[in-house]
Formats: structure tokens, C-alpha cells, sequence
């Protein structure tokens, strides 16, 4: 799936995934749980420009709401890119 490095890669019906810009790193994110509250995890993958995966992340977050688990993701997101962007030497967004 990667290796052809489209523009836009499509992961299910009216979904896709556009590469970032150059010099641009795009984090995305998702955190969801199993009832409302329920059980929660999250997962993130960072990619450059040429959709190389630079960093995976994935965990259980305790039993909340699954808007919790999407605003606690992406706080943890930020976070890394705060502390560690500069060493991948690019901008990053979050996505």
C-alpha cells in the first residue's frame, strides 16, 4: 500500500489519507472505547512526506467516554511533537 506513495490513499468507503506537504510530517490519530463509558484505547502513526511510518503509538486509556479517549489522544500527540519534532527536522500537523 505504501510503496506506490499515491497522493491520496483510501482507507474505506469516502475516506482517504493525503500525503503531507513538503518538508511536512502529518501525525493522525484515533482513540475509541468499547461503550459510553467503556474500556478505551488509542492509536497514532506519524508520516512524512514520502508515507514512510516514523513513529507508532498505541495503548489502553482506562474506561471513559470515547470523545474522551479522541481528546486525550490528541493531547498525547501533541505532546510528542512538542518534545520530539526537532529531531525529525520537519514541521508536523496533526491530523
Amino acid at each position: 500500500l505504501f510503496d506506490s506513495h499515491p497522493a491520496a490513499l483510501s482507507h474505506g468507503a469516502g475516506v482517504f489519507w493525503s500525503l503531507p506537504t513538503s518538508n511536512t510530517m502529518k501525525f493522525n490519530v484515533d482513540g475509541s472505547s468499547h461503550g459510553k463509558p467503556g474500556p478505551t484505547g488509542c492509536g497514532d502513526v506519524l508520516r512524512d512526506v514520502a508515507s514512510s511510518v516514523k513513529d507508532l503509538f498505541s495503548g489502553p486509556l482506562g474506561s471513559m467516554c470515547s470523545n474522551e479517549a479522541e481528546l486525550i489522544d490528541i493531547k498525547t500527540a501533541c505532546n510528542f511533537m512538542l518534545i520530539h519534532m526537532g529531531a525529525f527536522g520537519a514541521h508536523c500537523s496533526l491530523v
